[in-house]
């Protein structure tokens, strides 16, 4: 019975191809669909489980409840070193400390120098190592952070500069300011093996930044510069500790001016899981920018939701080509097949499909794996597929799409009626039955609302790029400063702008400590004769030189710009319209404030401008004249003389500084990084949105087949009538417009819904108007008609007289 049931199936694979291709290949572009989301989910879900400890490890994070409400991923150099006191709990603590960019520069044996821009290392404390059991291929992973200049290198680092030798005991020279020190590499790290918020190339002993830094600084509660980390003794234990952060932060803030009540009303320590932090975390001074569980929720659902289309499309032509053979089950039936036997039959007829269609699926994961790569932006590799838990869940899914694929076609078979299907009675309407058609309108439901989404996340990106964000950011030039040429550049900033202004199209020329786009710095601007301690909230702050304003084309709303020298103190500022706001400032210019102990007159206002991302509105601003802190040269070239721009100007700071680093970037293209996450989200909506088109296609052509079948003879009575070509196209095409109508009407108040829910997360958002509706509709219309009209323009040229014969 088996070998004849494999028998019977193998015959009927081979002797309708045509649906049993749309079945294998819609199945197949579903299941590679699910298989790209579920690669991609279970990576980020996984982010930093890898570290053994993970489960007892927290970063502790400080909230602002207060006048300051920002919730910090950053704290205190002394909350390391405090917190066990309160929570005995927490077993170890260690402090990383974002070094910034750094010029690092190795001397060869040759005399040669090599030299790189690192921009990814921390200060670390020791216990860093061992709380996150970061393995060493070189050197002595408990010793190798305790002395001052001392540094350890990622695998990768330590090749870019002593190539396949062991980095141990080898020196690298960090510039800073003038000074060149000279570190000892003490151990090279194995590469991780999977993905963490820890990103970082170097780390150097904790003990090199105290050494560099005032004692006051260090045991300062107020400064937020050090990622703190607790590693509790039991993972069990994190609720208790967690219910004791009040206690701590009501020690660690204890003034005889203010009562434990007044400081939890304005400050709360936090422990955080550092498996939250990559899907769950978007504090201030993170890291790095993070993911969001939502896009996940989002990928997750657009999974099953493609996997549910393959599956009805699977569903539709079984039941649509079950019909054709009718006559052969109900023979089997009359010969004494039981309904389970048939049942297993048609089951087993589907998982040979199924079989099939993972052959495929996986053939189409290599053939497509370089372009998903490329779309969303990481390096999965063949090998990933199967890995153990992807191979589980890949045989999983197969059971249950067969499952879901084969018990109602099979339910539907056991149920024929033998006496008439011998009479030829194949169906009682030429239609489509009332749960297919249900199966219909919800691939539509799929694909207009993948299509909607697209189109407002696509304008949403528009929006990012065009929008003018109160300064003009074309073609403004960045030159990275470093060490010794910093200080040269800054004082031979006149001379180089006599020499640059109006050559290649330069027209401006600036000194500034960061660009748009970077996170700026935050403190309290006090301004005298404003005693109210509510109208004094933190603000960002930079330093900018008497050009920033014009280089930037700000507007100057009130006062005048800098000008060089400034007030005799030697510094003055300028605020934003937002600042002004926040410190209830009526006629700031004149005024004179004070920023971390530099006194100076407030010169203007400008016009708020984005100087962050667009997730956030304009918040208050303090630019302070100060020239010898700056760390970018800062160009506007205009025309179309760009690289020869860029050219002469790496030739003069190289005649400044001889042998100098020069990086450069422009400012465009560092705002347009902030934007990534959303990008990649666009193009795997577009990638996904594609594909389930292409599915929902094969499905139509497949049913329209069947249903112009149904209705030859109809259309050949109405030809006799009189009927013409083009309205008997639309009268086979009508039905499906229909779904199309239904679908949209259904699934556009969920989707108005989640864009609203998507679009809520920034500050400056577009409006949802009707016709990105209404064009998901249209296209959908299209597309359906288009997939249904050959089948309809080939039944209309059948002769009449052959298709009322063969009736």
């Amino acid at each position: 019975m088996i070998k004849n049931f494999i028998i019977t199936a193998w015959r009927n694979l081979l002797k309708y191809k045509f649906n049993n291709m749309l079945n294998i290949a819609g199945l197949a572009l579903a299941m590679a669909c699910c298989l790209f989301i579920i690669v991609y989910v279970k990576d980020e879900l996984n982010y930093d489980k890898g570290f053994p400890k993970a489960n007892r490890i927290f970063r502790i994070t400080n909230e602002g409840l207060g006048k300051n409400i920002k919730h910090l991923a950053a704290t205190s150099p002394v909350v390391a070193s405090t917190i066990k006191n309160y929570i005995p709990e927490i077993q170890q603590t260690g402090r990383l400390h974002y070094i910034g960019s750094q010029l690092i520069a190795h001397e060869r044996d040759n005399g040669t120098e090599v030299k790189f821009e690192e921009k990814e290392g921390y200060h670390a404390d020791p216990e860093i190592l061992s709380m996150f059991n970061l393995r060493f291929i070189a050197g002595n992973p408990h010793t190798a952070l305790n002395d001052v200049n001392s540094v350890v290198l990622t695998a990768e680092m330590a090749e870019k500069y002593f190539g396949m030798v062991s980095p141990v005991g080898k020196t690298l020279i960090v510039s800073r300011d003038t000074d060149r020190i000279v570190m000892k590499v003490t151990g090279a790290l194995k590469p991780l093996n999977f993905k963490t918020h820890l990103k970082f190339n170097y780390l150097i002993s904790m003990s090199t930044f105290n050494a560099s830094v005032d004692e006051g600084l260090l045991t300062s509660k107020r400064w937020s510069g050090f990622y703190t980390y607790a590693l509790l003794d039991d993972a069990k234990n994190y609720a208790r500790a967690a219910g004791k952060m009040k206690e701590f932060t009501a020690g660690f803030y204890a003034s005889p001016t203010e009562t434990r009540e007044q400081v939890l009303r304005e400050q709360l320590f936090h422990l955080q899981p550092i498996t939250d932090i990559h899907l769950h975390s978007k504090l201030e001074k993170e890291m790095n920018a993070n993911s969001d569980s939502t896009y996940i929720y989002i990928f997750s659902f657009a999974a099953i939701l493609i996997m549910l289309m393959g599956c009805i499309n699977f569903m539709n032509i079984s039941i649509l080509q079950s019909i054709r053979r009718m006559k052969e089950i109900s023979v089997r039936k009359i010969l004494g097949a039981t309904m389970k036997q048939m049942m297993v039959q048609t089951l087993g007829e589907s998982y040979l499909h199924i079989l099939l269609s993972v052959g495929i699926t996986l053939f189409l994961f290599f053939l497509f794996l370089p372009v998903y790569n490329e779309l969303i932006g990481v390096n999965y590799s063949y090998r990933d597929v199967f890995e153990p838990e992807n191979v589980i869940i890949l045989l999983l899914l197969i059971i249950a799409v067969g499952l879901l694929c084969g018990l109602y076609p099979a339910t539907f078979v056991s149920g024929f009626t033998p006496l008439n299907a011998l009479k030829g009675k194949k169906t009682s309407t030429p239609s489509i039955g009332p749960l297919s058609k249900t199966f219909i309108v919800f691939q539509f439901i799929v694909s207009i609302f993948l299509i909607i989404c697209t189109i407002v996340i696509n304008r949403q990106m528009l929006l990012f790029s065009n929008k003018n964000l109160g300064f003009d950011k074309q073609q403004l030039l960045a030159v990275k400063l470093f060490g010794d040429t910093r200080e040269k550049v800054i004082q031979s900033i006149g001379t180089l702008r006599g020499q640059l202004l109006n050559t290649n199209g330069i027209t401006e020329m600036s000194l500034v400590s960061r660009l748009p786009g970077e996170r700026l710095g935050m403190d309290q601007f006090v301004v005298d004769n404003v005693p109210d301690v509510e109208s004094r909230p933190e603000v960002r702050f930079m330093w900018a030189d008497e050009n920033f304003v014009p280089a930037m084309r700000l507007e100057m709303k009130q006062g005048r710009n800098f000008f060089q020298g400034n007030s005799s103190s030697g510094t003055a500022f300028i605020l934003n319209e937002s600042a002004v706001k926040a410190l209830h400032l009526k006629s700031p210019v004149g005024m004179v404030g004070t920023i971390q102990n530099n006194k100076g007159e407030i010169a203007g206002v400008v016009k708020d401008f984005n100087f962050s991302s667009l997730h956030a509105g304009v918040e208050p601003l303090v630019i302070q004249y100060d020239p010898n802190k700056t760390n970018y040269l800062l160009l506007k070239v205009i025309g179309r003389n760009v690289q020869e721009a860029i050219h002469q100007l790496k030739t003069k700071v190289n005649d400044i500084s001889p042998g100098a680093l020069f990086s450069y970037s422009f400012v465009d293209e560092n705002l347009d990084r902030l934007y990534e996450s959303e990008k990649r989200m666009l193009n795997v909506f577009t990638f996904f949105t594609i594909l389930s088109i292409i599915i929902s296609c094969l499905g139509i052509f497949g049913i329209s087949s069947y249903v112009s079948n149904l209705r030859i003879k109809e259309i050949g009575i109405r030809k006799v009538l009189g009927a013409s070509s083009v309205h008997l196209i639309l009268l086979l095409c009508k039905q499906f417009l229909w779904f199309v109508g239904i679908a949209f009407l259904l699934v556009s108040p969920f989707a108005w819904w989640s864009m609203n829910k998507w679009l809520s997360d920034f500050a400056y958002r577009i409006d949802l108007q009707v016709w990105m509706f209404v064009s998901a509709g249209a296209l959908s219309g299209i597309i359906a008609f288009l997939t249904v009209v050959s089948h309809a323009i080939r039944t209309t040229r059948i002769n009449p007289i052959k298709s009322i014969r063969v009736e």
